[in-house]
């Protein structure tokens, strides 16, 4: 890098730094929008694997109340750590004949009780 001389080099100088930094910032920006893309199709497949993984547990319980699963439906779920939200779709949902299942330690309980009467579909 030369030496800037007049004032007039060093205005052209900063100009090229700011045009530099800025490409810097685009560049870290579209990598940084690259990386979360990524991170989220990993977050995908790892939900994936473990509601793999849960999904016997969900069939033994279920069947360890004398009850007959045809269907399983995953797609309802609540993760946005706002506890009483998530208590009133627990409420919502077992008012509307829905089982409610909770994680409960490594494992899945049901937190209907014994007698609940689901809906039939």
């Amino acid at each position: 890098m030369r030496q800037a001389s007049t004032p007039e080099d060093i205005r052209r100088l900063l100009g090229e730094l700011l045009e530099a930094q800025k490409e810097t910032e685009r560049l870290l920006r579209e990598e940084a929008h690259q990386l979360n893309q990524q991170l989220s199709k990993l977050g995908d497949r790892l939900g994936e694997f473990v509601e793999w993984q849960v999904r016997p547990a969900v069939l033994r319980l279920f069947r360890s109340r004398g009850i007959a699963v045809s269907q399983l439906y995953s797609d309802g779920i609540l993760q946005d750590g706002n506890d009483s939200l998530e208590a009133e779709v627990a409420r919502y949902a077992y008012r509307q004949g829905l089982f409610v299942l909770a994680q409960s330690g490594e494992g899945v309980t049901i937190l209907n009780e014994a007698q609940f009467q689901p809906r039939r579909w």
